[in-house]
């Protein structure tokens, strides 16, 4: 199995992640799925924007 996972988009505090599994013989799509992803505050537990330390590891 083949497996594809990225954000889709992102908007405010919240992002779109997609995962895409493939069979990996034949690259045929088996299943695919949508979650809406936000960063929490450790301190306030309430949604905070990616940071630019954090958005830097993915660059």
């Amino acid at each position: 199995m083949l497996i594809k996972t990225y954000v889709n988009s992102s908007e405010g505090v919240s992002s779109i992640r997609k995962v895409e599994m493939y069979n990996q013989t034949s690259n045929k799509l088996i299943i695919t799925s949508e979650t809406k992803w936000c960063l929490l505050n450790k301190t306030t537990q309430k949604p905070t924007r990616i940071t630019p330390e954090i958005a830097n590891l993915f660059n």
